[in-house]
């Protein structure tokens, strides 16, 4: 019987392979995102022990002040226990320290709390700071009224950063009618203790005359001094002060708020100050219209 030919086979196709460029290693072990519950397990893990009030104690004041100055998380460590413990500056570095997040995740409520318990052991910078914390909101509501109360108690007790805070509320008219003698005078009261930004605003009431006769050697004189204590406004303002000749109009009239809205409109607003001071909206600037 004669064979068949064999049918042809189709040509075999070559193995697939990816262009050299798109190869790549799959990785032996897909890293996948922990979950919140494990990160705080994995956080109590590597947590060091909490310091004990023995060694809080036995701790010299040298010893106290490298830890609190260490790395931020291990001086937050040490904070953390000194505050808890009754140590009244420890809760006020505490407070501070969960406002701006550095060593420990920020956590405003809980510094508002740590800023009461110092006001309430009778310390008026814990007084000034929960004042703060009311009147821009920092871990609750904004209480405006209850800042002018903080402020006015601390500010009365002698606290410079107080009386520059009360001063700028009373100037503003914030949580009562604007009151600009009142404001004056806790401005010279903080500026008598050498208080940079009280000096640096003073300065701006002699030159423009506000509540007072214009003085504008004294308001050099006070310009001169706020930037040698270290205040950017008063070095930018010392030179120019006694060749300025148009004065501008008191904050609470309706043509300073007018002018105010064009300059806002024109140009950029200053930095916010330091955590005890005052932002640019808050208080006289040495440069433009008080209450902008």
């Amino acid at each position: 019987m004669p064979s068949l030919p064999c049918p042809a086979l189709p040509p075999s196709r070559p193995p697939h392979r990816r262009p050299a460029a798109v190869r790549m290693r799959q990785p032996l072990i897909r890293a996948t995102p922990r979950s919140a519950p494990a990160q705080a397990r994995m956080s109590q893990r590597h947590r060091p022990p909490p310091v004990t009030f023995d060694q809080l104690a036995a701790a010299t004041q040298a010893e106290l002040v490298a830890a609190f100055n260490g790395e931020p998380a291990e001086a937050a460590h040490w904070i953390a226990a000194a505050a808890r413990y009754g140590m009244v500056e420890a809760q006020l570095l505490l407070g501070q320290i969960l406002l701006d997040g550095r060593g420990l995740p920020a956590d405003p409520a809980t510094a508002r709390v740590w800023f009461r318990s110092a006001a309430e052991a009778g310390s008026m910078a814990g007084l000034n700071l929960l004042g703060r914390c009311h009147e821009l909101g920092w871990g609750g509501p904004v209480d405006t009224a209850a800042a002018l109360e903080c402020f006015r108690r601390a500010a009365e007790a002698g606290l410079d950063w107080a009386q520059y805070n009360y001063a700028a509320l009373l100037w503003r008219g914030a949580g009562t009618g604007p009151d600009p003698a009142a404001a004056l005078h806790w401005y010279r009261r903080a500026a008598a203790q050498g208080h940079a930004k009280s000096l640096n605003i003073l300065g701006r009431f002699l030159e423009e005359g506000w509540e007072t006769e214009p003085d504008p050697a004294a308001a050099a004189a006070l310009y001169r001094r706020a930037a040698e204590a270290g205040d950017f406004r008063g070095s930018s303002t010392s030179a120019p002060c006694s060749r300025r000749v148009a004065k501008s109009p008191p904050p609470w009239t309706g043509s300073a708020r007018r002018s105010r809205a064009a300059r806002a409109a024109s140009s950029p607003a200053w930095p916010n100050g330091w955590r005890h001071g005052r932002s640019r909206s808050s208080a006289p600037s040495a440069r433009r219209s008080p209450a902008a």
